[in-house]
Protein backbone atom coordinates (compact mmCIF):
# COMPACT_ATOMS: atom_id res chain seq x y z
CA UNK A 1 0.00 0.00 0.00
CA UNK A 2 1.29 3.28 -0.73
CA UNK A 3 1.29 5.68 2.17
CA UNK A 4 1.80 9.60 2.16
CA UNK A 5 2.67 11.12 4.98
CA UNK A 6 0.63 14.32 5.80
CA UNK A 7 2.87 17.93 5.85
CA UNK A 8 0.03 19.12 8.22
CA UNK A 9 -0.25 17.55 11.54
CA UNK A 10 -3.65 16.59 12.87
CA UNK A 11 -5.75 18.76 15.33
CA UNK A 12 -4.65 17.55 18.85
CA UNK A 13 -7.21 15.75 20.28
CA UNK A 14 -8.76 13.89 17.41
CA UNK A 15 -11.88 15.96 16.00
CA UNK A 16 -13.13 18.78 18.09
CA UNK A 17 -17.01 19.63 16.95
CA UNK A 18 -18.31 17.67 14.97
CA UNK A 19 -20.88 16.01 17.73
CA UNK A 20 -23.83 17.30 15.80
CA UNK A 21 -22.76 15.52 12.93
CA UNK A 22 -25.47 12.78 11.57
CA UNK A 23 -24.22 9.43 12.70
CA UNK A 24 -23.64 7.98 9.29
CA UNK A 25 -21.32 10.99 8.74
CA UNK A 26 -19.40 9.53 12.25
CA UNK A 27 -19.45 6.18 10.89
CA UNK A 28 -17.56 7.15 7.20
CA UNK A 29 -14.68 9.09 8.76
CA UNK A 30 -14.63 6.77 11.37
CA UNK A 31 -15.01 3.58 9.65
CA UNK A 32 -15.02 1.13 12.78
CA UNK A 33 -16.39 3.31 15.50
CA UNK A 34 -19.18 0.76 14.29
CA UNK A 35 -17.82 -2.05 12.42
CA UNK A 36 -19.31 -3.56 9.71
CA UNK A 37 -19.15 -7.82 9.47
CA UNK A 38 -17.09 -9.13 6.73
CA UNK A 39 -15.41 -5.61 5.59
CA UNK A 40 -12.30 -5.05 3.76
CA UNK A 41 -10.55 -2.87 2.13
CA UNK A 42 -8.35 -2.57 -0.74
CA UNK A 43 -4.96 -2.39 -0.51
CA UNK A 44 -4.47 0.36 -3.56
CA UNK A 45 -5.60 3.36 -1.73
CA UNK A 46 -3.96 5.87 -1.33
CA UNK A 47 -4.02 8.61 1.31
CA UNK A 48 -2.79 11.84 0.10
CA UNK A 49 -2.15 15.60 1.21
CA UNK A 50 -2.89 18.15 -1.12
CA UNK A 51 0.21 18.50 -2.69
CA UNK A 52 -0.73 15.19 -4.30
CA UNK A 53 -3.06 15.54 -7.48
CA UNK A 54 -5.27 12.59 -8.32
CA UNK A 55 -3.91 11.98 -11.46
CA UNK A 56 -6.82 8.94 -11.91
CA UNK A 57 -5.60 6.86 -8.96
CA UNK A 58 -7.85 6.10 -6.27
CA UNK A 59 -7.30 8.66 -3.48
CA UNK A 60 -8.77 9.67 -0.20
CA UNK A 61 -7.87 12.93 1.27
CA UNK A 62 -9.32 15.33 3.80
CA UNK A 63 -9.57 18.94 5.66
CA UNK A 64 -10.96 20.09 8.90
CA UNK A 65 -12.13 23.92 9.40
CA UNK A 66 -12.35 25.16 12.32
CA UNK A 67 -14.48 28.19 12.82
CA UNK A 68 -13.92 29.38 16.07
CA UNK A 69 -9.67 29.05 15.34
CA UNK A 70 -10.90 29.92 11.68
CA UNK A 71 -8.06 27.08 10.50
CA UNK A 72 -8.27 24.88 7.94
CA UNK A 73 -5.96 22.09 8.39
CA UNK A 74 -5.38 18.44 6.02
CA UNK A 75 -5.65 15.43 8.11
CA UNK A 76 -3.39 13.27 8.28
CA UNK A 77 -2.91 10.25 5.99
CA UNK A 78 -2.19 7.97 8.86
CA UNK A 79 -5.62 8.73 10.77
CA UNK A 80 -7.28 8.36 7.04
CA UNK A 81 -5.96 5.35 7.24
CA UNK A 82 -6.52 4.00 10.67
CA UNK A 83 -10.24 5.07 9.87
CA UNK A 84 -10.76 2.33 7.29
CA UNK A 85 -7.90 -0.10 8.24
CA UNK A 86 -7.86 0.01 12.09
CA UNK A 87 -10.17 -1.64 14.88
CA UNK A 88 -9.18 0.02 17.90
CA UNK A 89 -10.11 3.67 16.48
CA UNK A 90 -13.25 5.35 18.35
CA UNK A 91 -15.28 8.03 18.11
CA UNK A 92 -14.49 10.81 20.21
CA UNK A 93 -16.80 13.77 20.28
CA UNK A 94 -15.41 17.16 21.19
CA UNK A 95 -16.78 20.70 20.97
CA UNK A 96 -18.96 22.73 18.26
CA UNK A 97 -17.30 24.62 15.37
CA UNK A 98 -15.91 22.10 12.85
CA UNK A 99 -16.34 21.24 9.16
CA UNK A 100 -14.75 18.47 7.56
CA UNK A 101 -14.53 17.77 3.65
CA UNK A 102 -13.59 14.31 2.46
CA UNK A 103 -12.55 14.15 -1.21
CA UNK A 104 -12.70 10.90 -2.82
CA UNK A 105 -10.82 10.97 -6.38
CA UNK A 106 -11.35 7.57 -8.86
CA UNK A 107 -13.74 5.53 -6.32
CA UNK A 108 -14.24 2.07 -7.46
CA UNK A 109 -17.28 -0.56 -6.52
CA UNK A 110 -15.87 -1.17 -3.18
CA UNK A 111 -15.97 2.55 -2.25
CA UNK A 112 -19.32 2.97 -3.64
CA UNK A 113 -20.97 0.00 -1.46
CA UNK A 114 -18.85 1.58 1.76
CA UNK A 115 -20.39 5.40 1.02
CA UNK A 116 -24.12 4.41 0.37
CA UNK A 117 -24.00 1.89 3.29
CA UNK A 118 -22.42 4.22 5.75
CA UNK A 119 -23.87 7.76 4.42
CA UNK A 120 -27.20 5.78 4.47
CA UNK A 121 -27.42 7.11 0.12
CA UNK A 122 -30.56 6.78 -1.87
CA UNK A 123 -30.45 3.65 -4.63
CA UNK A 124 -30.95 6.83 -7.15
CA UNK A 125 -27.63 8.71 -5.89
CA UNK A 126 -25.65 5.77 -5.82
CA UNK A 127 -26.64 5.09 -9.59
CA UNK A 128 -25.58 8.98 -10.28
CA UNK A 129 -22.40 8.45 -8.29
CA UNK A 130 -21.54 5.79 -10.66
CA UNK A 131 -22.87 7.21 -13.90
CA UNK A 132 -20.33 9.84 -15.53
CA UNK A 133 -21.48 12.43 -17.11
CA UNK A 134 -24.97 13.10 -15.51
CA UNK A 135 -26.89 16.51 -15.80
CA UNK A 136 -26.27 18.93 -13.39
CA UNK A 137 -28.52 18.57 -10.89
CA UNK A 138 -29.92 18.84 -7.15
CA UNK A 139 -31.67 16.51 -5.30
CA UNK A 140 -32.43 17.40 -1.47
CA UNK A 141 -32.59 14.43 1.34
CA UNK A 142 -33.24 14.40 4.92
CA UNK A 143 -29.72 14.08 5.90
CA UNK A 144 -27.82 15.65 3.00
CA UNK A 145 -28.15 17.26 -0.31
CA UNK A 146 -26.60 15.26 -3.11
CA UNK A 147 -25.66 18.06 -6.19
CA UNK A 148 -23.76 17.13 -9.42
CA UNK A 149 -21.71 20.50 -11.17
CA UNK A 150 -19.10 20.84 -13.80
CA UNK A 151 -15.34 22.28 -13.94
CA UNK A 152 -13.97 23.62 -16.98
CA UNK A 153 -10.14 22.82 -17.95
CA UNK A 154 -9.31 24.59 -21.17
CA UNK A 155 -6.12 24.67 -23.28
CA UNK A 156 -5.63 26.51 -26.63
CA UNK A 157 -2.94 24.51 -28.90
CA UNK A 158 -2.20 26.23 -32.47
CA UNK A 159 -5.16 28.61 -32.06
CA UNK A 160 -7.70 26.23 -31.58
CA UNK A 161 -9.45 26.30 -28.03
CA UNK A 162 -10.10 22.70 -26.50
CA UNK A 163 -12.24 22.28 -23.52
CA UNK A 164 -12.46 19.83 -20.99
CA UNK A 165 -15.44 19.34 -19.25
CA UNK A 166 -14.83 18.03 -15.19
CA UNK A 167 -17.97 16.09 -13.39
CA UNK A 168 -17.66 16.84 -9.45
CA UNK A 169 -20.27 15.08 -7.51
CA UNK A 170 -21.06 16.33 -3.71
CA UNK A 171 -23.04 15.53 -0.47
CA UNK A 172 -23.73 18.56 1.39
CA UNK A 173 -24.55 17.76 4.99
CA UNK A 174 -24.52 20.22 8.32
CA UNK A 175 -21.27 19.85 9.21
CA UNK A 176 -19.63 18.16 6.27
CA UNK A 177 -19.06 18.40 2.43
CA UNK A 178 -17.80 14.92 0.27
CA UNK A 179 -16.90 15.43 -3.08
CA UNK A 180 -16.43 12.82 -5.45
CA UNK A 181 -14.62 12.56 -8.93
CA UNK A 182 -13.25 10.35 -11.30
CA UNK A 183 -9.93 12.36 -12.30
CA UNK A 184 -7.75 15.17 -11.25
CA UNK A 185 -9.62 18.35 -10.62
CA UNK A 186 -7.77 21.43 -10.46
CA UNK A 187 -9.63 23.50 -8.91
CA UNK A 188 -10.31 21.38 -5.97
CA UNK A 189 -6.71 21.30 -5.46
CA UNK A 190 -6.10 25.18 -5.66
CA UNK A 191 -9.25 25.10 -3.29
CA UNK A 192 -7.43 23.19 -0.65
CA UNK A 193 -4.30 25.05 -1.33
CA UNK A 194 -5.77 28.37 -0.72
CA UNK A 195 -7.61 27.53 2.05
CA UNK A 196 -4.55 26.13 3.40
CA UNK A 197 -3.07 30.39 3.53
CA UNK A 198 -6.38 31.86 3.32
CA UNK A 199 -9.17 29.63 5.49
CA UNK A 200 -12.77 29.90 4.71
CA UNK A 201 -15.34 32.62 6.21
CA UNK A 202 -16.31 31.41 9.62
CA UNK A 203 -19.71 32.56 8.41
CA UNK A 204 -22.24 30.64 7.01
CA UNK A 205 -20.73 26.89 8.31
CA UNK A 206 -20.83 24.17 5.39
CA UNK A 207 -22.66 26.65 2.87
CA UNK A 208 -19.87 29.06 2.70
CA UNK A 209 -17.74 25.84 1.66
CA UNK A 210 -20.31 25.38 -1.06
CA UNK A 211 -20.61 28.70 -2.23
CA UNK A 212 -16.84 28.78 -2.23
CA UNK A 213 -16.27 25.97 -4.41
CA UNK A 214 -19.20 26.77 -7.05
CA UNK A 215 -17.53 29.97 -6.96
CA UNK A 216 -14.47 28.16 -7.80
CA UNK A 217 -15.77 25.93 -10.53
CA UNK A 218 -17.60 29.09 -12.24
CA UNK A 219 -14.90 31.11 -12.23
CA UNK A 220 -12.75 28.94 -14.51
CA UNK A 221 -15.70 29.31 -17.15
CA UNK A 222 -14.65 33.09 -17.72
CA UNK A 223 -10.72 32.40 -18.94
CA UNK A 224 -12.35 29.71 -21.24
CA UNK A 225 -15.37 31.75 -22.57
CA UNK A 226 -12.74 34.65 -22.93
CA UNK A 227 -10.37 32.36 -24.95
CA UNK A 228 -13.12 31.01 -27.18
CA UNK A 229 -13.85 35.26 -27.43
CA UNK A 230 -10.42 35.90 -28.90
CA UNK A 231 -10.47 32.96 -31.00
CA UNK A 232 -14.47 34.07 -32.72
CA UNK A 233 -12.57 37.21 -33.18
CA UNK A 234 -9.81 35.40 -35.36
CA UNK A 235 -11.93 33.55 -36.96
CA UNK A 236 -14.38 35.99 -37.92
CA UNK A 237 -11.75 38.26 -39.70
CA UNK A 238 -10.43 35.21 -41.59
CA UNK A 239 -14.13 34.61 -42.53
CA UNK A 240 -14.35 37.96 -44.06
CA UNK A 241 -11.55 37.81 -46.02
CA UNK A 242 -12.77 34.89 -47.45
CA UNK A 243 -10.31 32.37 -46.79
CA UNK A 244 -12.66 30.50 -44.57
CA UNK A 245 -12.48 27.05 -46.34
CA UNK A 246 -10.28 25.38 -43.92
CA UNK A 247 -11.52 26.51 -40.91
CA UNK A 248 -15.35 25.19 -41.76
CA UNK A 249 -14.62 22.13 -39.13
CA UNK A 250 -13.24 23.80 -36.65
CA UNK A 251 -16.16 26.35 -36.61
CA UNK A 252 -18.56 23.58 -35.72
CA UNK A 253 -16.54 21.90 -33.63
CA UNK A 254 -16.27 25.47 -31.48
CA UNK A 255 -19.93 25.05 -31.86
CA UNK A 256 -20.55 21.74 -30.48
CA UNK A 257 -17.89 22.97 -27.83
CA UNK A 258 -20.54 26.24 -27.04
CA UNK A 259 -23.55 23.45 -26.76
CA UNK A 260 -22.01 21.34 -24.96
CA UNK A 261 -21.10 23.39 -22.30
CA UNK A 262 -23.88 25.85 -22.11
CA UNK A 263 -25.41 21.98 -21.55
CA UNK A 264 -24.10 21.56 -18.41
CA UNK A 265 -24.37 25.47 -17.66
CA UNK A 266 -27.69 26.02 -18.23
CA UNK A 267 -28.97 23.51 -15.11
CA UNK A 268 -26.64 25.25 -12.65
CA UNK A 269 -29.60 27.86 -12.40
CA UNK A 270 -31.65 25.50 -11.02
CA UNK A 271 -28.65 24.09 -8.11
CA UNK A 272 -28.08 27.62 -7.49
CA UNK A 273 -31.37 28.46 -7.38
CA UNK A 274 -32.28 25.95 -5.04
CA UNK A 275 -29.27 26.59 -2.52
CA UNK A 276 -30.36 29.78 -2.22
CA UNK A 277 -34.07 28.97 -1.53
CA UNK A 278 -32.46 26.41 0.66
CA UNK A 279 -30.35 29.51 2.95
CA UNK A 280 -32.77 32.41 2.85
CA UNK A 281 -34.73 31.68 5.95
CA UNK A 282 -31.00 31.72 7.48
CA UNK A 283 -28.02 33.99 7.83
CA UNK A 284 -28.58 36.92 5.33
CA UNK A 285 -24.97 37.42 4.20
CA UNK A 286 -25.12 33.63 2.69
CA UNK A 287 -28.29 34.10 1.08
CA UNK A 288 -26.47 36.97 -0.81
CA UNK A 289 -23.47 34.98 -1.33
CA UNK A 290 -25.96 32.49 -3.38
CA UNK A 291 -27.42 35.61 -5.43
CA UNK A 292 -23.78 36.16 -6.64
CA UNK A 293 -23.59 32.45 -7.70
CA UNK A 294 -26.89 32.85 -9.67
CA UNK A 295 -25.65 36.26 -11.43
CA UNK A 296 -22.73 34.10 -12.78
CA UNK A 297 -24.52 31.78 -13.98
CA UNK A 298 -26.96 34.23 -15.93
CA UNK A 299 -23.32 36.22 -17.28
CA UNK A 300 -22.49 32.57 -18.21
CA UNK A 301 -25.09 31.53 -20.05
CA UNK A 302 -25.17 34.82 -22.00
CA UNK A 303 -21.70 34.47 -22.68
CA UNK A 304 -23.03 31.18 -24.72
CA UNK A 305 -25.74 32.43 -26.12
CA UNK A 306 -23.90 35.41 -27.49
CA UNK A 307 -21.58 33.30 -28.43
CA UNK A 308 -23.22 30.90 -30.20
CA UNK A 309 -25.25 33.75 -32.12
CA UNK A 310 -22.05 35.51 -33.29
CA UNK A 311 -20.49 31.84 -34.44
CA UNK A 312 -23.68 31.37 -35.93
CA UNK A 313 -23.73 35.10 -37.75
CA UNK A 314 -20.23 34.75 -39.56
CA UNK A 315 -20.99 31.53 -40.50
CA UNK A 316 -23.98 32.53 -42.53
CA UNK A 317 -21.81 35.88 -43.79
CA UNK A 318 -19.27 33.54 -44.91
CA UNK A 319 -21.85 31.44 -46.62
CA UNK A 320 -23.50 34.74 -48.44
CA UNK A 321 -20.25 35.39 -49.36
CA UNK A 322 -19.02 32.45 -51.02
CA UNK A 323 -22.87 32.18 -52.32
CA UNK A 324 -22.48 36.24 -53.87
CA UNK A 325 -18.74 34.77 -55.14
CA UNK A 326 -20.56 31.98 -57.03
CA UNK A 327 -23.20 33.99 -58.22
CA UNK A 328 -20.23 36.36 -59.75
CA UNK A 329 -18.40 33.38 -61.17
CA UNK A 330 -21.39 32.20 -62.95
CA UNK A 331 -22.58 35.36 -64.24
CA UNK A 332 -18.68 35.61 -65.86
CA UNK A 333 -19.00 31.91 -67.23
CA UNK A 334 -22.82 32.61 -68.46
CA UNK A 335 -21.71 35.95 -70.94
CA UNK A 336 -18.71 34.83 -71.91
CA UNK A 337 -21.18 31.43 -73.06
CA UNK A 338 -23.79 33.83 -74.78
CA UNK A 339 -21.06 36.08 -76.46
CA UNK A 340 -19.79 32.63 -78.33
CA UNK A 341 -23.33 31.76 -78.84
CA UNK A 342 -23.87 34.00 -81.80
CA UNK A 343 -21.01 33.17 -83.88
CA UNK A 344 -21.24 29.45 -83.55
CA UNK A 345 -24.51 29.94 -84.17
CA UNK A 346 -23.81 31.94 -87.54
CA UNK A 347 -21.12 29.04 -88.30
CA UNK A 348 -23.23 26.44 -87.86
CA UNK A 349 -25.54 27.65 -90.63
CA UNK A 350 -23.51 27.73 -93.19
CA UNK A 351 -21.43 24.56 -92.26
CA UNK A 352 -24.97 23.13 -93.40
CA UNK A 353 -23.96 22.38 -96.99
CA UNK A 354 -26.84 22.51 -98.59
CA UNK A 355 -26.45 23.29 -102.54
CA UNK A 356 -28.49 26.32 -102.49
CA UNK A 357 -27.14 28.72 -100.25
CA UNK A 358 -26.87 32.00 -101.79
CA UNK A 359 -24.28 33.54 -99.66
CA UNK A 360 -21.63 30.93 -100.70
CA UNK A 361 -21.50 32.41 -104.04
CA UNK A 362 -20.59 35.67 -103.01
CA UNK A 363 -16.55 36.90 -103.46
CA UNK A 364 -16.60 38.69 -100.35
CA UNK A 365 -19.38 36.53 -98.32
CA UNK A 366 -16.54 35.12 -95.64
CA UNK A 367 -15.57 38.17 -94.87
CA UNK A 368 -19.01 39.28 -94.03
CA UNK A 369 -19.78 36.78 -92.28
CA UNK A 370 -16.31 37.17 -89.79
CA UNK A 371 -17.18 40.73 -89.40
CA UNK A 372 -20.59 40.37 -88.60
CA UNK A 373 -19.15 37.65 -86.11
CA UNK A 374 -16.88 39.66 -84.43
CA UNK A 375 -19.27 42.87 -84.48
CA UNK A 376 -21.78 40.68 -82.39
CA UNK A 377 -19.34 39.19 -79.91
CA UNK A 378 -18.15 42.89 -79.60
CA UNK A 379 -20.91 44.55 -78.85
CA UNK A 380 -22.26 41.55 -76.24
CA UNK A 381 -19.28 42.13 -74.37
CA UNK A 382 -19.28 45.77 -74.12
CA UNK A 383 -23.27 44.83 -72.62
CA UNK A 384 -22.57 42.62 -70.12
CA UNK A 385 -19.39 45.02 -69.25
CA UNK A 386 -21.85 47.58 -69.00
CA UNK A 387 -24.14 45.13 -66.47
CA UNK A 388 -20.49 44.21 -64.56
CA UNK A 389 -21.08 40.62 -65.47
CA UNK A 390 -17.57 40.72 -66.34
Amino acid sequence: MLLHKSKVPLVKGGFRGISNVPLSVKVLLNPLSLPLAGETFSAKHIYATTSNACHNMNMLRGWIFNQNERSFEEIESSRLKEWRDDGSVHWRSQSDGQLVWIDLCNPDEEDYALLCQRMELHSTVVENLKTPKGRPKIQQFEKYFYMTLYAVVHRTAAGNVQVELQEIDCLVGDNYLITVHQENVPVIDDLAKYWKTQPPKNEGGVAYLVYDLLDNCLDQYFPALDAIDDRLDELEDVLFEGNGKELTGEIFALKRTLIRIRQVAAPMREVVGMLMRHYADGDHNTYVYYQDLYDHVMRIIDLLDTFRDILSGAMDVYLAVESNRMNAVMKTLTSFSIIFLVPTLIAGIYGMNFVDMPELHYRSGYFVVLGVMAFSMLGLFVFFKRKDWI
